[in-house]
């Protein structure tokens, strides 16, 4: 089962890169739309927007928890598992993947971009995060994180 990037982001700054490229794409994207329209003005969202549909995807994403863990199911159909890296912090989880293909305008290599975000119902442990791609879906475990104040609480009878 091919496995995934986990990167911390609080030790490794790629989230920001990545998400960088992602949105430059966008922009020229857009701004071909806008040539492409003839450069008339008053249609920038739209072509945000029309930009934004053709090169990302919104996957389907499904959290589950167990005493211990935090389980995290995404569809990322169309991707490699080297495309795909985890960023974390342990409130957040970010998903991002870039997969090449050859596109059907102008024979150019194009990118298909994935990104999710998702706040976390409970903190996570940074540095005990897996993650695989199995059949299309990329599986997450996060340990949750253990809370220094967790002792337990004796009760008399």
């Amino acid at each position: 089962m091919p496995i995934v990037t986990i990167r911390n982001v609080q030790a490794d700054g790629g989230l920001k890169s990545a998400v960088a490229r992602i949105v430059d794409r966008v922009r020229n994207r857009a701004y071909e739309l806008f040539e492409h329209r003839g450069r008339k003005d008053g249609h920038a969202l739209d072509d945000w927007l029309a930009a934004e549909n053709e090169l990302l995807c919104q996957p389907l994403i499904e959290l589950s928890e167990t005493d211990r863990d935090l389980h995290v199911t995404v569809d990322a159909a169309g991707f490699k598992s080297e495309e795909l890296h985890v960023d974390v912090l342990p409130a957040s989880m970010t998903i991002v993947g870039e997969h090449e293909h050859h596109g059907k305008r102008h024979h150019e290599e194009e990118t298909r971009a994935l990104v999710a975000q998702m706040d976390l119902p409970c903190p996570i442990d940074p540095n005990h995060v897996d993650a695989k791609l199995r059949h299309h879906t990329l599986e997450i475990v996060a340990k949750k994180a253990q809370l220094s104040n967790e002792e337990p609480i004796w009760v008399a009878q």
